[in-house]
């Protein structure tokens, strides 16, 4: 499945939330009551469904150690395509493949404390929901894991312990090979689409329609993308062709007007 946000949810996701809670509860609230009103409903839903959070809990774990990059404002893949050194930059799955022969061989009570980066980022994100900032805590330490890693296969190597090396390479397969499990895919279509606004206002348009196209291989039920395209079509002299666009973006967000009502009957059902 691809990581987006719904088309009904789009734009400052945290007023959205705002105006959906005063909606189903027909009156202005405090930050503070959204909070309350949130929360409320999470617990309601976790008690009412607890097979259901239990397979959603169980996701999130895999993500913890996944190589996915769940951001929130820039997104990585999009990043990696204009930049050579981030695409060769090493990604969370080498340093998790490093840090997993580390981990078994610092498996001590005595260093029990450097564990706590790691709990805190589970609790945070099994108890949450899956970003890559809440996770950022523990790199530190999967770094100082995977320093003891290399520090002991250097060991090993020059004392030409060959058969004790079998064990720290199958423990750093394994855990390269989890980590790259194919669980969400990423959506650039926003960042697409700001580089084809950008490039529409320059009136460059060859390279914003091909940024804009980009954005729609990305996700093509995002309907900001034809918005974009259909002024860019009308500014560059091509009326049928925005006018096409146009239609489809009002397709998409009458279906996103569903998600939407979909999700307040949601919270209806929890409020009971």
């Amino acid at each position: 499945p691809q990581y987006a946000l719904p088309s009904a949810f789009d734009g400052d996701i945290f007023e959205t939330m705002k105006g959906l809670a005063e909606e189903v509860e027909g009156r202005e609230l405090a930050p503070e009551e959204v909070s309350g009103y949130y929360t409320r409903r999470a617990v309601s839903h976790v008690l009412s469904n607890p097979g259901r959070e239990a397979a959603l809990t169980a996701s999130r774990a895999l993500l913890l150690f996944n190589d996915f990059e769940a951001t929130t404002y820039a997104n990585i893949d999009y990043q990696r395509w204009y930049s050579p050194i981030l695409r060769w930059t090493p990604t969370f799955a080498w340093l998790f493949a490093l840090a997993l022969p580390g981990v078994a061989l610092l498996w001590d009570r005595r260093r029990f404390h450097l564990w706590i980066p790691l709990l805190v980022a589970a609790i945070s994100v099994l108890g949450f929901f899956y970003i890559a900032r809440l996770r950022v805590v523990m790199i530190p330490t999967l770094a100082l894991m995977a320093g003891v890693t290399v520090s002991r296969t250097a060991d090993l190597a020059g004392s030409r312990r060959w058969r004790a090396l079998i064990l720290p390479a199958a423990l750093a397969v394994a855990g390269f090979g989890f980590a790259k499990l194919p669980l969400l895919s990423s959506d650039p279509s926003n960042d697409w689409n700001k580089a084809g606004g950008v490039l529409r206002v320059l009136e460059r348009f060859d390279e914003a329609e091909a940024a804009l196209l980009r954005a729609r291989a990305a996700n093509s039920e995002n309907p900001n993308t034809y918005m974009n395209l259909s002024v860019l079509y009308r500014e560059s002299g091509r009326p049928e062709e925005a006018a096409a666009a146009e239609d489809r973006a009002r397709e998409i967000m009458a279906a996103g007007d569903q998600d939407r009502v979909g999700f307040v009957e949601a919270l209806l059902e929890t409020g009971r």
